[in-house]
């Protein structure tokens, strides 16, 4: 192969090479907005936000799609000083206990933290959870329990998480997830 030919074919290689480059991005690129698509199909909306001097941190498993949606308001509770640093609070699917948004702005602080999510309309548990514990929001938290001697921990009727249920336009408010204080194999 001479000079000549060499120069023109370089060019048209680098041409051809930069040309599949760019249909193979392109091809990615709309393979992952239809994976997406699909995703928000399935997924519910949400978002989650945490109030405490304007200080906001968020992890979500979904997109927001546009949907109406509810929100769910409340404290949590860890039985010492400050929060775990891996500390959240999370709605949770009814049935499989899946995590749909977790809020994880009050981990590693003190004080009472309070939490703001909003959730496609269903029904839900609440839990708090840190390293493989979970405190869910159950009769215990409902009734407050945990701030006097008013039910016998041990009672496991005061234990069982409780479904809320979200409807669009609706706040439930006052939900108070962190019963870390009941264990079966303890009582």
């Amino acid at each position: 192969m001479n000079n000549e030919t060499r120069n023109i074919s370089m060019p048209v290689a680098i041409k051809v090479l930069l040309g599949v480059l760019l249909v193979g991005i392109i091809g990615l690129l709309l393979w992952q907005a239809g994976h997406t698509n699909q995703n928000q199909q399935v997924q519910p909306t949400i978002s989650a936000t945490t109030t405490e001097t304007n200080s906001h941190s968020t992890e979500q498993s979904a997109e927001t799609t546009g949907a109406k949606t509810g929100t769910v308001k409340g404290t949590a509770i860890y039985p010492s000083e400050g929060y775990p640093a891996d500390f959240k609070v999370c709605v949770l699917n009814e049935s499989t206990k899946a995590e749909i948004v977790c809020d994880s702005a009050m981990a590693g602080k003190t004080g009472m933290q309070t939490y703001e999510m909003t959730v496609t309309p269903g029904k839900y548990l609440v839990a708090a959870k840190t390293g493989d514990m979970t405190g869910y929001y159950d009769e215990y938290m409902k009734n407050e329990s945990y701030k006097g001697s008013n039910a016998t921990v041990c009672d496991a009727k005061y234990h069982t998480p409780i479904v809320i249920e979200v409807v669009a336009g609706n706040t439930l408010e006052g939900i108070t997830a962190g019963d870390f204080y009941y264990e079966q194999e303890n009582c």
